[in-house]
């Protein structure tokens, strides 16, 4: 992410500071999404529809996936509802965090390598498919 924010700055021609106030801004508003608060319901609902609040973006960190794929914003809630991420509802349960997860076993190393081989598993299989016109899952 902080290659691509110089690439845009010398590519835009932007100023230093224009660039310090833009990291302060996301740097306030991430901690103030990621507190352990929740707004009321008629403050979170008018706030909500532009900048992320801690109420919308606590779902992003559920431990099940079709939560986890919502609500990545960072400052605007427009970018999620742009492109298909945004969620607004009731969550079953506070259950926050990956321990679910298969990459989460306790063992930084061991986590990196699982990560990593099945990283370099799903770009072999997408090469296979590509390049020998599968259409199913390999064994």
């Amino acid at each position: 992410r902080n290659s691509f924010t110089l690439l845009w700055v010398f590519v835009s021609g932007t100023i230093f500071w224009a660039l310090i106030l833009r990291q302060i801004i996301q740097i306030a508003s991430n901690v103030f999404a990621h507190v352990n608060y929740r707004l009321p319901e008629k403050l979170d609902k008018y706030a909500g529809l532009l900048f992320i609040t801690p109420n919308l973006h606590h779902v992003h960190h559920h431990y099940i996936k079709p939560y986890t794929d919502c609500n990545y914003g960072d400052v605007l809630s427009i970018w999620d509802r742009l492109f298909g991420t945004w969620y607004h509802g009731t969550v079953v349960s506070d259950n926050l965090g990956l321990s679910q997860n298969r990459y989460n076993s306790g063992s930084v190393i061991r986590d990196l390598w699982v990560g990593t081989r099945d990283c370099f598993r799903e770009l072999g299989d997408s090469f296979h498919k590509r390049r020998w016109g599968v259409d199913s899952d390999l064994p």
